[in-house]
């Protein structure tokens, strides 16, 4: 039951984390970001477990 717990846990926090990097994408897009950090970006999914 452990296995199954954390299973959901580390794709529900890979799933919410696609989704804020999406919307973070969005605002720096559409210039909402007036200070642009190069170099600083999220290249993959991080699953915890």
């Amino acid at each position: 039951m452990t296995y199954i717990i954390s299973f959901v846990l580390s794709v529900a926090a890979s799933v919410v984390g696609y989704y804020i990097c999406k919307w973070l994408d969005r605002h720096e897009k559409s210039g909402k970001h007036p200070e642009k950090t190069p170099g600083v970006t999220a290249p993959g999914v991080f699953v915890f477990v």
